[in-house]
C-alpha cells in the first residue's frame, strides 16, 4: 500500500479567490452604468441603449434623456451636444452603496482625481482636482456636473432675472 502525504492548506487559500469573485460580481453591474461627462448623445445611447424618455428627438444641442440600465435610473443633460450633468439613482429605491459611488466617480475622473470639499447633510460634495467637474451624493443619488455648464447656467439665469428691469 502506497502512502501519500497531504499538505493541509491554510483557509485563506480558499477565501481569497472567493472574495475576488464576489468583488467582480458586485462591481460588474456598476461598470456598465458608467456615464461620462462630455459624451455625446450618440455615445450615451451606445452605452445605455435607447432612452426611456427624452426632451427632444435631437439632443445635438440641448436637452435631457433618461435611461434605465442594470438597476439604475440615469438622467443625462446635454448642452451644445455634450453631456454636462448625470444623475444616478437606483430604480428599486435602494440606496447607492459607497462602492458604487466610488466606481462612478472613478469613471468620471479623467486624468484628474476627486477631492473632498464639504459635507452639507445629507449631501457630500467633491470636486475634481482640475476644477472641471463637481459631484454631490447621498444615500439616494449621485449627481455629476460640468462646472463650466453651472457657470453658464448661472449667468443665463442672472440675465433673465434682470432683463425685465432694463426700462427702469
Amino acid at each position: 500500500m502506497k502512502h501519500t502525504t497531504h499538505t493541509k492548506l491554510h483557509p485563506a487559500y480558499f477565501i481569497l479567490p472567493a472574495i475576488q469573485v464576489l468583488v467582480l460580481v458586485l462591481v460588474q453591474p456598476v461598470s456598465s452604468a458608467r456615464a461620462r461627462l462630455g459624451e455625446t448623445p450618440d455615445q450615451c445611447n451606445a452605452r445605455y441603449g435607447k432612452p426611456v424618455t427624452s426632451s427632444k428627438d435631437d439632443l445635438k444641442s440641448t436637452g435631457v434623456a433618461r435611461f434605465e440600465k442594470n438597476g439604475f435610473d440615469i438622467v443625462t443633460t446635454y448642452y451644445k451636444g455634450k453631456c454636462v450633468e448625470i444623475l444616478f439613482k437606483k430604480l428599486n429605491g435602494q440606496r447607492i452603496e459607497t462602492e458604487e459611488v466610488n466606481a462612478l466617480l472613478k469613471a468620471n475622473k479623467e486624468q484628474s482625481s476627486w477631492v473632498y470639499e464639504a459635507c452639507v447633510k445629507p449631501y457630500t460634495q467633491v470636486i475634481r482636482a482640475d476644477g472641471r467637474a463637481l459631484a454631490m451624493y447621498n444615500i439616494d443619488s449621485l449627481r455629476l456636473t460640468n462646472v463650466a455648464w453651472i457657470q453658464t447656467e448661472r449667468a443665463l439665469h442672472a440675465r433673465e432675472r434682470v432683463e425685465h428691469l432694463k426700462d427702469f
